[in-house]
C-alpha cells in the first residue's frame, strides 16, 4: 500500500523513489557503508543478520507527507509559463521607432 497525504491523495511514485533514495544517501554518508563491509564477514560466516537498509515509510509519515509538500511545490507549481516567455520573445521583435 502505497501512503497518501493528509488529504488522502496518494504520493506520486517518482516522489517516494527520490525520497527513498535520499534517505539511502543519508544512510550511507552517515557511515552506512562502514556498516555494509563489516557486515561482510559476519555474513561470510553465515550469519543471519537483518537487512542492513529499511526505511519505513509508514513510521515517519509526517516528514513523508512534508517533504512530498515542498517536492510538489518545487516540481509542479513552479512550472515556467510558456505564455510569458513568449511574450517576452515577441516584445523584442516590435519597433517602437515612431517615424
Amino acid at each position: 500500500m502505497i501512503p497518501v497525504t493528509q488529504a488522502g491523495d496518494t504520493i506520486s511514485r517518482d516522489f517516494l523513489k527520490h525520497y527513498l533514495e535520499e534517505r539511502l544517501g543519508e544512510y550511507l554518508a552517515l557511515g552506512g557503508l562502514k556498516e555494509l563491509l563489516d557486515r561482510r564477514a559476519l555474513i561470510l560466516a553465515e550469519q543471519k543478520l537483518p537487512a542492513p537498509f529499511y526505511w519505513d515509510l509508514w513510521g515517519n509519515l509526517e516528514h513523508l507527507r512534508k517533504t512530498y509538500e515542498e517536492w510538489l511545490g518545487e516540481h509542479i507549481f513552479d512550472v515556467p509559463n510558456s505564455d510569458e516567455e513568449q511574450e517576452v520573445e515577441s516584445d523584442s521583435d516590435i519597433s517602437w521607432d515612431s517615424k
